[in-house]
């Protein structure tokens, strides 16, 4: 029997929440730490987006 082997269908939705929960990127509770690194900073056709420019005289 492989049902044995598998969670009760009731916890499978809050699992795979859990799962995916892990793989999404740090939240920071201020702009200035907020890092969007690897595939997060990347549109669909693999160009760099969301740059943030204040106008300050460090760029980024």
């Amino acid at each position: 029997m492989f049902a044995a082997y598998f969670p009760p269908f009731k916890r499978i939705p809050n699992m795979l929440h859990k799962k995916r929960g892990k793989k999404l990127p740090f939240v920071a509770n201020v702009f200035a730490e907020l890092a969007i690194d690897d595939e997060y900073s990347l549109a669909t056709d693999k160009n760099q987006f969301l740059k943030y420019n204040s106008k300050s005289p460090v760029r980024i």
